[in-house]
């Protein structure tokens, strides 16, 4: 049975289009519920729709095996690692090559392949833009999102990137020197996720296996902590955003689509509010309402120490877990 949202944006006739730069399997879990509708490019030198089962979800797909950059070539060097996965466009940075256990920056020699824009890409489809844009290229990210043409970067709702603490590659960008310009442009922060590296270099691995053989590779990066190196964002657009720009009544509907994939059905609510001032109460706002109660309602109440303790244990020790709680705090 289609989904409310599939429902409204057939009836609307929109077609969200969907751009993962950097993609390397399968697109985002949560663009599958806008698939139905959705146009879907994937970009990278490992796009490519086989062996992706959620390809065949969408309207329309493509899948474009060129690395994306900063200006316009033919050609570009890639810089292999042995775990493909932190290949860049970047040279390693031999710092980051000695001071961490995991990733493992190990070059793999370097590879020449065809390279494009987004833009480009954008104007070899006949796209009339972008929705939803997804970027994971290792240093180059958010330079890449400043390079988008100014209509590209004012027509998105949506924008999921990396910002980074510590520099895998030489002449990096972080980017996190740039949250405070992409809120200025509208966004708001809906999403993170931080990963990282195992802080040690191996002469100190050396070291500690020698006390002790038990400390080896595998057991200090799959149980050491990750000291914070790269944190994943979620950005999308504010209801005042799209009242200043007076955007249409298809940005509302689509933006308020994106939050409920991201379960942010408050903000849902906000949208509706908004959308409700500029459009009156329509059909599909009438629609749009009765969904965002419907998954509101079907939330589960987070689990807490509390909650728990009363539910599974005796008296006595509840307690006695209030007690060491309140020592610890």
């Amino acid at each position: 049975m289609p989904s409310a949202i599939d429902t409204l944006f057939r009836e609307l006739e929109i077609s969200p289009i969907l751009v993962d730069v950097g993609a390397t399997g399968e697109p985002p879990a949560n663009w599958v519920e806008l698939g139905a509708q959705a146009t879907y490019v994937g970009l990278g030198p490992a796009a490519s729709p086989s062996g992706q089962s959620m390809i065949e979800k969408f309207r329309t797909a493509h899948a474009i095996e060129k690395i994306v950059t900063t200006h316009q070539a033919e050609q570009v060097t890639l810089h292999l690692m042995q775990d493909c996965i932190y290949s860049s466009l970047l040279e390693p940075n031999p710092r980051a090559m000695t001071d961490f256990l995991e990733p493992e920056l190990v070059p793999a020699g370097d590879e020449s392949l065809p390279a494009t824009t987004i833009d480009a890409v954008v104007a070899d489809l006949s796209l009339p833009g972008i929705d939803w844009l997804h970027t994971n290229i290792n240093g180059l990210d958010v330079p890449v999102f400043k390079t988008l043409s100014q209509n590209l970067r004012d027509g998105l709702l949506a924008f999921d990137t990396c910002l980074d603490f510590v520099d895998l590659c030489v002449t990096q960008e972080s980017g996190v020197a740039e949250y405070p310009e992409i809120i200025r442009e509208g966004f708001w922060l809906s999403r993170s996720f931080t990963g990282g590296p195992v802080k040690m270099r191996r002469d100190s691995l050396a070291m500690l296996q020698q006390l002790d053989p038990a400390i080896d590779e595998r057991f200090v990066v799959n149980y050491h902590r990750r000291t914070p190196g790269w944190i994943f964002v979620r950005f999308l657009r504010t209801a005042e955003w799209l009242e200043q720009r007076e955007a249409p009544r298809r940005d509302y509907v689509v933006l308020w689509a994106f939050a409920m994939v991201d379960s942010h059905f408050g903000f849902s609510a906000d949208l509706l509010v908004a959308y409700e001032r500029r459009f009156g109460a329509d059909e599909p706002l009438r629609t749009m309402k009765a969904e965002t109660v419907a998954r509101l309602k079907a939330l589960k109440p987070k689990a807490t120490i509390k909650s728990v303790s009363r539910k599974y244990l005796p008296a006595p020790l509840r307690r006695g877990l209030k007690s060491v709680l309140k020592n610890i705090a």
